[in-house]
C-alpha cells in the first residue's frame, strides 16, 4: 500500500483538550488551529510543547467519571453504563508507519483510555494501561495505540502467520462499523510482532466471515513499558457512505493479556459477548469530507508447465494458461467480480471421502 500527502487545506477552530496531571483538573487549550494540521506548523509545535508540558507521553489519562464509567477503583455494570466517544480530525500529511507514534499529531489526538475488564474480573479496570488514538486524511484512517506493560518480557506471541490464533495471543483488537447500523463491522487484530487478523463480522456478532483480507499497513514495536502499534487502512478497503458532512462510525477496542488471561475493552461488555458486538459498542464522530476513491482491485495470474507421456518423450508438449480477477466496487454496497478465463487449480472444492461401508 502506498501512502500519498494530501494537501487539502481547512480551515476551522479546534480546541485541543490536554488532560493535566492532576487527574481531578484538564487543561484546555483554546487556541484557535486550522481544522487540518500540518505536522511543522508553528500553531501545532506550540500545542505539542504545552502537551508536553502537562502530560506524560501519548498518555492523556485523566481519571473521569462524567460519562458513568469507574475511574481507578471500582466495578461497573458493562450493560447500564454509557457508551463512549472518540473524536477525529483530519490531517495534511501521510503518518509514518513505523510502529513507533513519534509523529507530534498523535499528541493531539483524542484518545481512547480507562479499558473494563470483561476477564477475569468483569467490570473492574483493566490491569494495564491502553491508549488508542484516530486520525485521517484524504485517502487513508491511522490508529495508533500504546499498550503499557509492568512486564513487557512476558508477553505472549505464539505466531507471526496471517490470521494467526488470536486467542492464545497479547494483542489489540479493532472493529469498525462504517455504516452505524450497529451490527457489521470490519475486525482487525494485531499482536505485539506486528502480526494481522482481519475479518467481517455480521448481524451483531452472528457471523464471522474469516476470509476476508483488507489491505492494510501495520508495524509494531517493543518498548520498555509496553508495546505501541500503528495501523493505516486505506479509505478504499472499507464501504462507508461517502459525504461532505459529518459522519459518526461505531468503533470499540480490545486489549488482550494472555498470561493474565485478561481481556478488556474500551466500550464495555459482558464476559460472553465479543469485541464485534457492535450493538454495544462506542462511537467515532468528526469524520468529513470522506470519498471512496477508485476501488479497482486486479489479480492476474499465468500458469506454465511441460508434460512428457514417457522416457521418449513421445507426446510431450507445453502448457501455457494467463488470465485476471478483478473487484471494482460500483458503489458503497454494490461491488462487482469479474473473471477472465479462471484458473481452476485455485478453487475451493469439497474434500474427498472414501465410505467403505455399507451406507
Amino acid at each position: 500500500m502506498r501512502h500519498q500527502e494530501v494537501n487539502s487545506r481547512g480551515a476551522g477552530p479546534l480546541t485541543a483538550r490536554v488532560a493535566a496531571t492532576n487527574p481531578e483538573t484538564a487543561l484546555a487549550i483554546g487556541s484557535v488551529v486550522p481544522r487540518s494540521f500540518h505536522a511543522d506548523g508553528s500553531a501545532l509545535t506550540v500545542l505539542v510543547l504545552l502537551a508536553l508540558l502537562t502530560t506524560p507521553a501519548f498518555a492523556q489519562e485523566s481519571i473521569s467519571t462524567s460519562d458513568g464509567r469507574a475511574g481507578a477503583t471500582g466495578r461497573i455494570d458493562p450493560e447500564s453504563v454509557r457508551r463512549p466517544s472518540l473524536d477525529v480530525f483530519p490531517i495534511d500529511a501521510a503518518v509514518r508507519i513505523d510502529g513507533l507514534l513519534t509523529e507530534a499529531v498523535w499528541l493531539l489526538a483524542d484518545s481512547a483510555y480507562n479499558f473494563t475488564q470483561t476477564l477475569p474480573q468483569e467490570g473492574f479496570p483493566a490491569s494495564e494501561r491502553t491508549v488508542v488514538r484516530v486520525l485521517y486524511d484524504a485517502s487513508t484512517l491511522y490508529i495508533g495505540a500504546m499498550m503499557y506493560d509492568s512486564d513487557i518480557r512476558a508477553r505472549t506471541i505464539p505466531g507471526l502467520e496471517q490470521d494467526y490464533q488470536t486467542q492464545n495471543s497479547d494483542m489489540l483488537g479493532i472493529t469498525i462499523d462504517t455504516y452505524l447500523d450497529r451490527a457489521n463491522a470490519l475486525l482487525f487484530g494485531i499482536n505485539p510482532a506486528g502480526a494481522l487478523f482481519d475479518a467481517q463480522s455480521f448481524n451483531d456478532s452472528r457471523y464471522i466471515n474469516r476470509a476476508w483480507e483488507g489491505v492494510v499497513r501495520v508495524k509494531t514495536a517493543v518498548l520498555e513499558d509496553g508495546w505501541s502499534a500503528e495501523l493505516a487502512i486505506p479509505l478504499t478497503t472499507m464501504r462507508f457512505r461517502p459525504s461532505d458532512d459529518a459522519q459518526s462510525w461505531g468503533l470499540n477496542f480490545l486489549r488482550r493479556v494472555r498470561r493474565k488471561n485478561e481481556d478488556s475493552y474500551w466500550a464495555p461488555l459482558l464476559r460472553h459477548y465479543r469485541v464485534h458486538k457492535m450493538s454495544r459498542a462506542g462511537t467515532l464522530t468528526g469524520l468529513r469530507n470522506l470519498r471512496q476513491g477508485r476501488n479497482l482491485n486486479i489479480k492476474p495470474f499465468i500458469k506454465t508447465g511441460r508434460m512428457t507421456s514417457d522416457a521418449t518423450a513421445r507426446g510431450s508438449g507445453n502448457d501455457f494458461d494467463v488470465g485476471f480477477d478483478a473487484k471494482y466496487g460500483l458503489t458503497s454496497r454494490l461491488t462487482l467480480d469479474l473473471t477472465v478465463l479462471t484458473d481452476f487449480s485455485q478453487v475451493e472444492v469439497d474434500q474427498e471421502q472414501v465410505n467403505l461401508t455399507r451406507f
